[in-house]
């Protein structure tokens, strides 16, 4: 697979067994499609290697959806086509859609760890669809997935790629 290594595709093996549900946020799939962070290797491993294959299916959060297409909107239809596209690519991924269950999960984390609503969310998302990993670059929701939900492992793609 081009743009990823095999000492990348064995770092991310490990903290992501073959079968399990990802919930994949905002941090890692611009750093896939960046291809230019320090991170992009491990990130593209996650989204071609595991969810691309099918070895692994996937989840994000319509906020997930909202933030992509953020830059993309402000330069034109063509960049929101592409990011459309980029989404539809991937099978194996599901969007799920935010609903008073994922509220209602997403305040009960926001009270245990004052993090932005966005991301409390997010982390609810990967609860409801019961999501064994949360891949992430943001410290910060690493941080509070790790205290809300200890039963979710969190893959931080700086911690990989750092291995």
């Amino acid at each position: 697979m081009s743009g990823t290594s095999g000492s990348a595709a064995s770092s991310v093996d490990e903290p992501i067994p073959p079968g399990e549900r990802v919930l994949l946020d905002t941090s890692g799939l611009l750093a896939h499609l960046a291809r230019n962070e320090s991170v992009s290797v491990v990130a593209s491993q996650v989204v071609n290697g595991l969810v691309g294959t099918g070895r692994n299916d996937a989840v994000i959060s319509t906020v997930t959806v909202s933030e992509l297409l953020h830059r993309p909107l402000s330069i034109g239809r063509e960049a929101v086509d592409r990011m459309v596209s980029f989404l539809d690519s991937l099978e194996a991924l599901q969007v799920r859609s935010v609903d008073s269950l994922v509220a209602a999960e997403a305040a009960r984390i926001r009270v245990l760890t004052r993090i932005p609503l966005a991301d409390a969310m997010v982390i609810a998302t990967a609860v409801l669809t019961s999501c064994a990993v949360l891949v992430t670059n943001d410290r910060l929701m690493a941080a509070a997935a790790r205290q809300a939900v200890p039963e979710l492992r969190v893959v931080l793609l700086s911690e990989v790629a750092a291995v």
